[in-house]
């Protein structure tokens, strides 16, 4: 694919306006050639049953339509760019599965990874407990989870949506991880009130 250049020079002075907000155009730039490398690399992955979707031309101008707005809403509130990494498709895609793995298993870090996987899918049916999901997963689940989390805000793409058949596999967790949905753990905690 060809990196998408404007009809003049851009310099980090160039804006663009968003009523009352300024948006680098270079920024935008960058962003839009970022997103046609990694739809260039962008492939299956051939060892695993969950498989990121491919994108139709639709998804991919809105996927890029929902980027550029995220960066202009992040110009905004953003004060320090060291904190902003932005997280590709293929790190989003790559944490679900690997979270996804980990919940099918029966093992005390399948629980968090649920956890996280579910909120993601559903916040307001099923809900975290950061501090348990920081001490219980390993190093790496753990970054899984943190890729997921900003994932999920900068590309404003629910994890369901990125695997094939990941309705399916979203709705066999929840069924799975009933006793996580909020009416069930907290009915203790209510119960006598």
């Amino acid at each position: 694919m060809k990196a998408w250049n404007p009809i003049h020079k851009i310099d980090e002075n160039d804006v663009i306006t968003n009523g009352c907000e300024k948006f680098n155009l270079l920024e935008a730039c960058q962003l839009i050639n970022q997103l046609q490398e990694e739809l260039t690399l962008l492939k299956p992955q051939p060892d695993t049953e969950l498989k990121p979707i491919e994108k139709t031309p639709d998804e991919i101008i809105n996927h890029l339509k929902n980027r550029i707005g995220s960066m202009m809403f992040d110009s905004k509130y953003r004060k320090n760019e060291v904190l902003y990494e932005p997280i590709s498709y293929d790190e989003y895609v790559n944490a679900i599965i690997h979270l996804y793995k980990l919940a099918e298993q029966d093992s005390g870090g399948s629980y968090y990874a649920a956890q996280v996987l579910l909120s993601l899918y559903n916040g307001d049916a099923f809900h975290v407990d950061l501090a348990r999901v920081a001490c219980n997963l390993d190093v790496d689940h753990l970054n899984s989870a943190l890729i997921a989390i900003k994932g999920r805000g900068q590309l404003m793409t629910e994890p369901h949506n990125v695997i094939n058949n990941g309705d399916d596999y979203f709705e066999q967790l929840w069924r799975q991880c009933e006793s996580l949905h909020v009416r069930e753990r907290y009915k203790s905690f209510y119960k006598g009130r």
